[in-house]
C-alpha cells in the first residue's frame, strides 16, 4: 500500500482539505547546506523522531507561490523514499480541496486540519538566485501548532539536473538504463619514474603500486565507489550526483590510493544508479562482520560481500528487475583504447568498460597485493 501511494504522489494531481486559514513557520534551527539525498535523509529521521512509531500524514510541497512544479514533485519523492527508507508509516493527503496555496509563506490549515494523523508533515520551497531553499515543517495536529520546522539550502543546479533527468526518464525511473565507461588505471615506481600498470580481476599488483579510477557516465545517475580490503578497511573514492558525459575521478585528477599492505586482497566496487541510499552504516557494519568472522578471507567469500550489496541496491529498485555485481570478464565489453597524459606528463592507455544493461549497475574488481 505504500509503494502504491508513493506513485499516486508522484504522478498523482494530489490535493488538500478544510477551509482557508494560515499558520506562519519559517524559521527554527537555522539553514543547512546539503544536497537533496543528504537533506531529505535527515528530514527523515527527524520526522521519525517526532513520529515516535505513529503514522504520519504527508502533505506534497508547494513552491513560494503555493503551486506544485517540477522542483516539489521530484522533493516529494526524495522525502517518500527517505521516509519509506526509515519505517515511518505513512499517510498520503486525499485529492479534495486541491488547488493553489496562499503565497504568504506559510502553511494553510485547509491542508491538515481535518486529518487524523496526530503529525502532518509538508513544506515549501522558496527560491533566491542560484540557492533553493527547502523550508519543512510538522505540525502538532491536536495544539492546531508548530512542533519543528528546518530549513536546508540547495544549489539550483541540483534541482534543475534532477527535473532534467526525470524528464527524460519518464514516468518510471526503474527503467532507464544506466550506462558508464570505467577505467581502472594503476601507476608503478620504476627506476623513480612512474609507469602505467594493468589493474584485472584476480590478479596481483605490487606494493607501492596507486590506483585511480575514472569514468564517464552517459547519463545523469547517482555513483558511489569505493575500496574495500580484505581486513575490512574502506577507503570512499567517489560518492556524488554525477552528469551524464562528463569524465569524473576518484578519489580525484591527481590523486591516487597507495597500496602498500603485502598480502592483502582489495575490492573496488563502484555503483550507479537514479538514486543512491546515502544510509550505508548497516550494509558496512554487516561487511565487516563477515570479514571479522572469516566468511570473507582474501579471495574466498567475496561473493557474500556482493551479496549485501545486491540487498542494498535492491531497496531502491522498483519491480522485478535483477540486480547483480559484475566481477570478472565474462560479458564485460571494452571500448575504444583511450590515451591519458598526467599532469606530470607520464602516459596512459586504457580500454574503458562498457557498463551498461540495467537500471542500477555494480561492477566489483579484486585483486591482491605482493
Amino acid at each position: 500500500m505504500k509503494v502504491r501511494g508513493y506513485m499516486w504522489l508522484r504522478f498523482g494531481s494530489l490535493g488538500l482539505v478544510g477551509v482557508v486559514a494560515a499558520c506562519a513557520w519559517w524559521g527554527g534551527g537555522g539553514v543547512r547546506g546539503a544536497n537533496l539525498q543528504a537533506a531529505t535523509t535527515e528530514l527523515a529521521r527527524v520526522v521519525a523522531r517526532e513520529a515516535n512509531g505513529g503514522t504520519i500524514a504527508l502533505l506534497p510541497w508547494r513552491d513560494g507561490e503555493g503551486e506544485r512544479t517540477g522542483y516539489t514533485e521530484v522533493v516529494d519523492e526524495y522525502i517518500v523514499s527517505a521516509l519509506l527508507q526509515a519505517n515511518v508509516p505513512i499517510e498520503f493527503a486525499n485529492e479534495k480541496g486541491a488547488g493553489k496555496w496562499d503565497d504568504d509563506e506559510s502553511v494553510p490549515a485547509k491542508a491538515w486540519r481535518d486529518l487524523d494523523e496526530e503529525r502532518i508533515v509538508g513544506g515549501r520551497l522558496q527560491q533566491d538566485a542560484q540557492w533553493i531553499y527547502l523550508r519543512f515543517f510538522v505540525i502538532d495536529r491536536a495544539e492546531q501548532a508548530l512542533a519543528t520546522t528546518r530549513t536546508w539550502r540547495l544549489a539550483q543546479a541540483e534541482l534543475d539536473h534532477r527535473v532534467a533527468a526525470q524528464s527524460r526518464l519518464g514516468l518510471d525511473e526503474g527503467q532507464v538504463e544506466i550506462a558508464v565507461d570505467l577505467h581502472l588505471l594503476g601507476l608503478r615506481d620504476q627506476g623513480g619514474f612512474p609507469e602505467a600498470v594493468a589493474v584485472e580481476d584476480g590478479k596481483a599488483l605490487l606494493a607501492g603500486d596507486r590506483i585511480q579510477i575514472r569514468f564517464t557516465p552517459k547519463v545523469d545517475c547517482e555513483v558511489y565507489a569505493f575500496l574495500y580490503s580484505s581486513e575490512g578497511a574502506r577507503i570512499d573514492l567517489v560518492s556524488s550526483y554525477v552528469y551524464g558525459g562528463r569524465e569524473q575521478y576518484g578519489p580525484g585528477e591527481e590523486q591516487w590510493i597507495d597500496l602498500t599492505e603485502v598480502g592483502q586482497v582489495y575490492t573496488v566496487y563502484l555503483m550507479a544508479a537514479p538514486r543512491l541510499d546515502e544510509n550505508r552504516g548497516e550494509l558496512f557494519e554487516e561487511m565487516k562482520r563477515l570479514v571479522d568472522e572469516g566468511q570473507v578471507n582474501r579471495f574466498s567469500g567475496l561473493e557474500l560481500l556482493d551479496g549485501l550489496l545486491v540487498d542494498y541496491l535492491r531497496k531502491g529498485v522498483e519491480g522485478e528487475e535483477e540486480v547483480v555485481v559484475l566481477r570478472g570478464s565474462e560479458g564485460i565489453e571494452l571500448g575504444k583504447k583511450q590515451s591519458f597524459i598526467l599532469k606530470d606528463g607520464t602516459p596512459m592507455e586504457s580500454r574503458p568498460e562498457e557498463l551498461s544493461g540495467a537500471s542500477v549497475l555494480a561492477r566489483a574488481i579484486s585483486f591482491e597485493i605482493q
